[in-house]
């Protein structure tokens, strides 16, 4: 049995942590994944009591690429100045209108000046107004691109439309306003 100053102790320590998940509806399930700029370091997992279910010396890398989770679009993550970054790649030819995002676990989830903002309860998380561009004869061009909220479904949309010739790159950034 614990004394009152052990659970109080105990209490001190707890951490409050978060969670929220982001699937992607109608996407590939088994969709290629690669990493590159492996880091110097590895991990180790021991979760559970199943130790066929343990991993050590896991490899880790600063980018994840999935090609294909969707037909024609790949989606890249990474981090920058300690900031989640993630890319979605779509080839000439493709229509982004099938990208979307569902949100699951979060308190709320809404547009405020175009920018995404997901509650996820102690703390708040925003999307910059996603970056879009497309690169044509060596030369980036910016297309407008917005996100469009369906509940707790977020797709994209290019009000000025986009030149199906060229692959697009589109490149929101995830901001933690509190510290976590």
């Amino acid at each position: 049995s614990k004394t009152a100053k052990q659970q109080h102790d105990i209490e001190q320590q707890k951490v409050n942590c978060y969670a929220y998940d982001v699937s992607f509806p109608g996407s590939n399930l088994a969709p290629a994944i690669t990493g590159s700029d492996r880091t110097s370091y590895n991990s180790n997992y021991f979760l559970g009591n199943d130790p066929q279910k343990w991993a050590s010396n896991v490899a880790n890398y600063k980018t994840l690429t999935y090609a294909g989770i969707y037909s024609g679009v790949d989606i890249r993550f990474s981090s920058t100045e300690g900031h989640l970054k993630y890319d979605f790649i779509v080839a000439a030819g493709t229509d982004p209108a099938g990208i979307s995002m569902k949100y699951s676990g979060l308190k709320s989830i809404e547009l405020l000046e175009g920018k995404l903002i997901l509650d996820a309860g102690f703390m708040t998380i925003s999307e910059a107004i996603p970056y879009a561009y497309q690169e044509k004869e060596g030369m980036r061009v910016e297309i407008k691109c917005e996100f469009i909220l369906d509940g707790n479904v977020v797709r994209f949309a290019f009000p000025e439309g986009y030149d199906s010739r060229y692959k697009i790159v589109i490149d929101p950034v995830v901001i933690a306003s509190t510290y976590s």
